[in-house]
C-alpha cells in the first residue's frame, strides 16, 4: 500500500513539473506580452544599449585639439569591445540586439513577436539619436566633424559599398545566430564572439563603406549632423536582405524556430 502511495506521489509530481514547463514554454500572445514587466524592461534595455553603443563608437571618430587622430584599428576595437560589453551587460535582459538588422532577423525566424520587433527597432533608433546628440553636446564646437557618420569611400560606387556591407553584415548576423545554437559547444564567452565579429567586420569595412553594420548606428549621427548622403543604402540593405542571412544559418545548422518568442534570449546565460 505504501509503495502504491509513493508511486502515485511521484506521478503527480512529474505531472506538475510537466505542467509548469508547458506553461513556461507556452507562446505568449502580443496582448499578454505587453502586460509583462520583462517586456518593458527589454525595450528600455535596447534603448540604453544602443545609446551607449553610438555614444562610445562615434566618440572614437571625434578629433580633439593637440591629440593625434584615431586610426582604423582604434575605431574597430572600440566597436568590438563596446558591443561585447553591452552584450554582457544587457544580454540577459533583452538579448542585446543593439541592431535593427538583428532584430529583423529574429522576427523573420519567428524568435520574437512583431510587437517586440517594432518596439525594439523604435527604441534602438531613439537611443542612437540620443547617444549621438549627447556626444555632439559634450564635444568641443568645431571639432565634431561628421560625428562618426558612415561615409562611403569616394572611389567606391554605391553598389560596391552595398556588396561590402552585405557580406560584413552577414558575418555579424551569422555569428549572433551561432551563439544561440544549442547544438554548438561553447568555447568561451558569447559576448566576446559577437564582439570579435564586429571588430573583424569593422577592420574591413571602415576604409571602404564606413562599416555601418547597423542602421541605427548610421541613423544617430546622420540625424544630428543632418548628413544623409547615401544613407538610403545602409537602411535599404538591412531591410531588404536580412532574411537571407539568418534563414541560411537555420538551413545549414538546423536550428529550430523557438516557440518561446516572448521569452527569447539570443545570448545564453553566462
Amino acid at each position: 500500500m505504501a509503495n502504491v502511495s509513493l508511486e502515485s506521489f511521484f506521478l503527480q509530481l512529474v505531472n506538475k513539473v510537466e505542467n509548469i514547463r508547458s506553461h513556461l514554454n507556452r507562446k505568449k500572445t502580443m496582448k499578454e506580452e505587453v502586460r509583462t514587466l520583462e517586456f518593458w524592461r527589454s525595450i528600455i534595455a535596447e534603448c540604453l544599449a544602443t545609446f551607449f553603443y553610438v555614444f562610445l563608437l562615434c566618440g572614437a571618430h571625434i578629433s580633439w585639439p593637440n591629440v593625434e587622430r584615431t586610426n582604423i584599428l582604434v575605431k574597430s576595437f572600440t566597436s568590438g569591445l563596446t558591443i561585447a560589453t553591452l552584450v554582457q551587460c544587457f544580454g540577459h535582459i533583452s538579448g542585446a540586439h543593439v541592431n535593427p538588422a538583428v532584430t529583423l532577423a529574429m522576427l523573420l525566424t519567428q524568435k520574437i513577436t512583431p510587437l517586440r520587433a517594432v518596439l525594439y527597432v523604435t527604441s534602438q533608433c531613439g537611443g542612437a539619436i540620443a547617444g549621438a546628440a549627447l556626444l555632439y553636446g559634450v564635444t568641443i564646437p568645431g571639432y565634431q566633424e561628421t560625428l562618426g557618420c558612415t561615409l562611403v569611400h569616394s572611389d567606391l560606387g554605391a553598389w560596391q559599398a552595398f556588396g561590402i556591407e552585405f557580406v560584413l553584415t552577414f558575418v555579424i548576423v551569422f555569428t549572433v545566430f551561432a551563439t544561440m545554437d544549442p547544438n554548438r559547444r561553447t568555447l568561451g564567452s558569447n559576448a566576446v564572439a559577437i564582439g570579435i565579429a564586429y571588430l573583424t567586420a569593422s577592420l574591413i569595412g571602415l576604409p571602404a563603406s564606413g562599416a555601418s553594420l547597423n542602421p541605427a548606428r548610421s541613423l544617430g549621427p546622420a540625424f544630428v549632423m543632418n548628413k544623409w548622403h547615401q544613407h538610403w543604402f545602409f537602411a535599404l540593405k538591412k531591410e531588404k536582405n536580412r532574411h537571407q542571412k539568418l534563414i541560411q544559418y537555420d538551413a545549414i545548422h538546423g536550428l529550430p524556430p523557438t516557440s518561446e518568442t516572448s521569452e527569447f534570449n539570443p545570448v545564453p546565460s553566462y
